[in-house]
């Protein structure tokens, strides 16, 4: 699982998106990761521990953030179905069925994006 830190910038680089950074540093804060404050030399917690129920609501928050200033014209933002969301995301070997089923459901493009940011399929690629 990737940690907080890593997860979001990939998923900047992905996107294209520019969140304001102060906002964008609270979230990481809620999600128990912030840049350059370690809780010790050996760095953050990995693994499962951005996995519980209160790093979930922050990873939700940071994805949101991300889809909200993902610039029109990315391609994350005009996949329209869910393989070519997975692509345009490069998620290896597309996504689980869960994933894919709960996408399928949303309409809105920034839903559409923001679920699938934060999803297990994203979070551990």
């Amino acid at each position: 699982m990737s940690s907080p830190l890593l997860w979001y910038v990939a998923a900047r680089r992905i996107t294209g998106a520019a969140p304001a950074a102060e906002a964008a540093f609270a979230e990481l804060r809620a999600a128990g990761q912030v840049p350059w404050l370690a809780p010790n030399v050996s760095g953050w917690p990995t693994g499962t521990a951005w996995g519980n129920a209160a790093t979930l609501v922050a990873r939700f928050n940071l994805a949101r953030m991300i889809a909200a200033s993902t610039p029109d014209d990315s391609a994350t933002l005009h996949a329209t179905d869910g393989p070519a969301l997975a692509e345009a995301l490069a998620v290896p070997g597309g996504w689980s069925a869960s994933t894919g089923q709960a996408l399928a459901l949303l309409d809105d493009p920034l839903d559409r994006l923001t679920l699938a940011l934060a999803s297990p399929d994203f979070v551990n690629c």
